[in-house]
């Protein structure tokens, strides 16, 4: 799969979003989450409503594309828990326990009916999300995509399993009509065989793309990717 089109994309680092992508602007701080919102939002709805609320005001977004290896998982922790001390469940808290709930209130906050799809699938999560992103936009190029791949930490019950997820983490990508940046999907037979490629995480991948300007690769569970600028063609 080949696809041609402009990329923008962001990342938590720190206490900040930040662009990892060469032409990609700063996101606005100007936009607050509403307070009914916020009220009721856990860690992973603050962060994916405070991040995207700016940018899907910014942007022309057709379709999103949520993707979070845990979930609300800091809220179903409290509802199991009050379950295991027969305590009463909140109506509120069990509504909004399932992995849907961040973009759902993005999209109320933003006041924008924009249809979106979840994704979690383990380790291969973020990949899984590549693929819809990228396999919606070469189906209609004239919709922009925007994948937003978001956890919050692990509770300290499960942070022995995952260190890697012992903060919050935040990438984004908009994906839209253009020709700055080549995108290749490579499927290669799963015959057992280590990746040749050095297996970069995909923030890793993107900020190398964004420093070098040269074409970078990324080896994922099942498929390598890999992007090139336009500047970098010869």
């Amino acid at each position: 799969m080949r696809i041609n089109c402009c990329l923008q994309a962001w990342a938590l680092k720190g206490a900040q979003v930040k662009p990892i992508l060469s032409n990609t602007p700063a996101i606005g701080s100007d936009l607050k989450i509403p307070s009914g919102i916020k009220r009721r939002a856990s860690q992973l709805s603050k962060l994916v409503v405070e991040s995207g609320l700016s940018l899907l005001k910014q942007l022309d977004v057709g379709h999103l594309v949520f993707a979070t290896r845990y979930g609300e998982i800091q809220r179903t922790q409290a509802l199991l828990s009050a379950l295991v001390h027969q305590e009463e469940l909140s109506p509120t808290a069990f509504a909004q326990s399932v992995a849907s709930t961040a973009p759902g209130l993005l999209t109320i906050a933003t006041k924008q009916g924009i249809p979106f799809s979840t994704l979690s699938a383990g380790e291969n999560t973020v990949e899984s999300s590549l693929i819809e992103s990228m396999c919606r936009f070469q189906q209609n190029p004239e919709q922009s995509v925007l994948l937003i791949a978001a956890d919050e930490c692990l509770p300290d019950t499960f942070s022995e399993y995952d260190s890697e997820s012992a903060s919050a983490s935040l990438l984004m990508m908009y994906i839209s009509k253009g020709d700055d940046w080549t995108v290749t999907a490579e499927f290669p037979p799963l015959d057992g065989k280590e990746p040749t490629s050095k297996n970069y995480t995909w923030i890793e991948a993107l900020q190398q793309a964004s420093f070098n300007q040269q074409q970078a690769q990324i080896q994922l569970s099942s498929s390598r990717w890999s992007w090139k600028p336009k500047c970098s063609a010869k």
